[in-house]
């Protein structure tokens, strides 16, 4: 299989707890070829060390250190030095199944689409749910997902989240999220991409562990 570098964003802020897991579930992956940059968002607890051992650790991780900006600012300073063919985006207290970014990148390889989505758990720890409804793999078009990801229709094979989809980077190279909300900006920055986007692979992989935990940003 051809393998075109995978560029993986992961903005880090006081995660100490969660950032080993979700470091090591990255560089485990079967899919070998990969870019991961950590953007320390100025944390003041031992994050900032953490991300510094794993570059030390691994070539092919980069760290950045910036002042706490925030969410939107961290993977803005990311997007600027990207390199890989595609782009995904990892939150640093989540973790990852072993293959997903080698299934994901076949949506990519097997046809022409621009946004590859596999779907992902709600991880309580002991459990896990599924907020998505399973579907046979197929591919959508822009109008399909849209309606799809942003309809009232419930329940849906699809959401705007982007940390299980994978993105073509030309597409979403000259694109920011707006560092002045505080609350979906990502699915902002999903629906820029969106406009551009003639299709998507929809893939049922479920190998995201999106973690719900009381003191996240989405919860506090």
């Amino acid at each position: 299989m051809r393998c075109p570098l995978i560029s993986i964003i992961v903005p880090v802020y006081n995660v100490e707890k969660y950032l080993d897991q979700c470091v090591y579930s990255l560089v485990r992956q079967s899919y070998k070829n990969l870019e991961i940059i950590l953007v320390d968002d100025g944390s003041t607890d031992s994050s900032s060390e953490l991300c510094d051992k794993w570059m030390r650790e691994d070539s092919r991780i980069r760290v950045i250190h910036t002042q706490n900006y925030g969410v939107s600012h961290a993977r803005n300073v990311a997007l600027e030095v990207v390199t890989g063919a595609y782009v995904g985006f990892v939150d640093s207290d989540d973790w990852i199944e072993p293959d997903m970014y080698e299934n994901l990148a076949k949506g990519f390889l097997m046809v022409d689409v621009d946004v590859c989505a596999g779907g992902y758990l709600h991880d309580y720890g002991s459990y896990v749910k599924y907020p998505l409804k399973l579907e046979e793999a197929h591919i959508l078009t822009r109008e399909e997902a849209l309606i799809q990801i942003f309809s009232s229709k419930i329940p849906k094979i699809l959401f705007w989240e982007l940390c299980d989809k994978l993105f073509k980077r030309e597409l979403i190279m000259d694109i920011r999220l707006r560092e002045d909300i505080a609350h979906a900006e990502d699915m902002l920055f999903f629906w820029q991409v969106m406009r551009r986007a003639k299709r998507m692979a929809y893939m049922p992989l479920f190998q995201y562990h999106y973690r719900m935990r009381d003191d996240s940003a989405v919860h506090s």
